[in-house]
C-alpha cells in the first residue's frame, strides 16, 4: 500500500539541517535524533518540497533524502525564484530497519523561508503501514519513563507516567513487529528494556532486552491489537546506570483495511489559545502558522488523492464551567471542517467526515480556549488517513 510522508521543519537556515522525512520537526545539524526508522522493506518516491520566500539572488536550496547516513538520488532543488520543486524521476529502495531523513543545503544569502515536504513509502508487503521516530536523551538511571508511540517526538520519554506519553490512534490495526536502537550500547553489568504500552498496560510480547553491548533488537510476529481511540506509548527502564543514548523506534502494522495508516500528534504546553501546532509532531505550537505546517500532498506523480478521516482529540484537564477548548484542523490556513469542541467536564470529544487533500495542501492543528478555561498540560490528537482504493470500501474507525 502506498503511505503519504508528511513532514515540516519550521525556519530554514544554511547550515544543512536534517530534519524526519515523516513528522514535524525543528531542524537539527546532525541526524542523530532527526531520522524515522523504517520497519517494511519498500521504496520511496515522490519527493516534494515547498517553501515560503523564493531563495533570491543565484542561491537555490537542495533536498535529499537519506537512508542510513548516505545521500540518495531521490532529491529536487529550488531555484533563486522558485518556491517549490519536486523528483518523480526518482525511487529509493529502503530495507526494514533502515534510518531515513532528510536533509538541506543552501548558500550564504538564501531568503530566510519556512519549509514543508512531502513523499510516498510503499511496503513491499501489502497491507502494511510504518511509523518510526529518533530523539536523543533516554534516560540514564532507572526509570520507569515513557515516550509516545505515534507522534513524531525531539525528545525521547518526557513523562514518569504511560498515561502523560501516549497518543491515541485512529484506526484498527495489528502491530506487527516493533524495533529500537539505541547508541552507545549499555555496557558492561548494564541493561535497557523497551516494551510498548497500551491504555496503560504492558504488551508483554515487545519487551526488548539490551544487555551490555547491544544497539539493535527487534521482535516480528507481533499481533497487538489496536482500536480507535487506544493510546500507546514505549516504556523505558534500565539498570546499573547505562550511559546518556540516542534512541530510535519503529513499528510495522496491518490496517484492517488495506490502504488506511494512522496519524497522530501532541503538544505539552498550554497557552491562551489562538495557537498553531503541528499535525504529526511534538513541537511547541507557535502564534505564526506557517512555522507549524506539513505538506499533504506529494510530487505530481501520486496517483490519486488521499483522504483525512475523522479527528479524535483528548486533552488532560477539562475546560470547566461553560468553557471551552476548541481544536480544528487548518488545511491551507483556513478551518476544515474537522473542528472538536470541548466543553465543560469533557476531556475528549471526536467528529466524523472525510476531508479529500489536494496539491498543495498543508495542514496544521489550532487550539484556541475560552478565557475561564482550566489550564491542561496535555493535548493530542489522531486522524485516520486513505488512499483512494481504501475510500471506496466499507470502513470502520474515528469518524468513519
Amino acid at each position: 500500500m502506498k503511505q503519504v510522508f508528511l513532514g515540516g521543519c519550521g525556519g530554514l537556515g544554511t547550515a544543512g539541517p536534517f530534519t524526519f522525512l515523516d513528522g514535524f520537526a525543528l531542524t537539527s545539524s546532525t541526524r542523530q535524533g532527526r531520522e524515522n526508522l523504517i520497519l517494511e522493506a519498500g521504496t520511496l518516491s515522490n519527493l516534494r518540497v515547498v517553501i515560503t520566500v523564493a531563495p533570491g539572488g543565484a542561491v537555490t536550496r537542495t533536498y535529499t533524502v537519506w537512508v542510513n547516513g548516505v545521500a540518495t538520488a531521490l532529491t529536487c532543488s529550488i531555484g533563486p525564484a522558485a518556491t517549490s520543486a519536486e523528483d518523480i524521476t526518482h525511487t529509493v529502495a529502503v530495507a526494514a530497519g533502515d534510518l531515513i531523513t532528510l536533509k538541506h543545503t543552501a548558500a550564504v544569502g538564501a531568503a530566510a523561508a519556512n519549509g514543508v515536504f512531502s513523499a510516498v513509502f510503499e511496503a513491499t508487503t501489502a497491507n502494511r503501514a510504518v511509523w518510526g521516530s529518533q530523539a536523543t536523551g533516554a534516560p540514564v538511571l532507572g526509570g520507569p519513563a515513557y515516550g509516545a508511540l505515534g507522534s513524531t517526538a525531539e525528545n525521547a520519554f518526557p513523562s514518569a507516567t504511560a498515561a502523560g506519553a501516549a497518543v491515541p490512534w485512529a484506526i484498527n490495526c495489528t502491530i506487527t513487529s516493533f524495533s529500537i536502537r539505541i547508541g552507545p550500547a549499555p555496557g558492561a553489568g548494564k541493561t535497557r528494556t523497551f516494551t510498548i504500552f497500551r491504555n496503560g498496560v504492558a504488551e508483554a510480547s515487545s519487551a526488548l532486552v539490551f544487555g551490555a553491548a547491544d544497539t539493535v533488537l527487534t521482535v516480528v510476529g507481533l499481533s497487538i491489537s489496536v482500536s480507535p481511540q487506544d493510546e500507546l506509548c514505549v516504556e523505558s527502564k534500565s539498570t546499573g546506570g547505562p550511559p546518556a543514548a540516542a534512541f530510535s523506534v519503529g513499528v510495522s502494522y496491518a490496517p484492517s483495511v488495506d490502504g488506511q495508516w494512522n496519524i497522530s500528534g501532541d503538544y505539552r504546553a498550554d497557552y491562551a489559545g489562538g495557537r498553531y501546532a503541528p499535525l504529526n509532531g511534538q513541537t511547541g505550537e507557535n502564534v505564526t502558522e506557517n512555522t507549524r505546517q506539513v505538506l499533504a500532498f506529494p510530487a505530481s506523480a501520486y496517483l490519486g488523492p488521499w483522504f483525512l478521516s475523522g479527528l479524535y482529540v483528548k486533552t488532560n484537564t477539562a475546560p470547566g464551567g461553560a468553557n471551552t477548548r476548541t481544536y480544528t484542523l487548518r488545511r491551507n490556513a483556513a478551518n476544515s471542517a474537522l473542528e472538536v469542541t470541548l466543553s465543560g467536564a469533557a476531556t475528549s470529544g471526536s467528529i466524523a467526515g472525510l476531508i479529500e487533500m489536494q496539491a498543495g495542501d498543508v495542514l496544521d492543528m489550532l487550539q484556541a480556549k475560552s478565557a475561564g478555561a482550566a489550564a491542561s498540560a496535555r493535548q493530542r490528537w489522531c486522524f485516520g488517513a486513505l488512499a483512494p482504493a481504501a475510500r471506496q470500501r466499507t470502513m470502520t474507525g474515528v469518524g468513519l
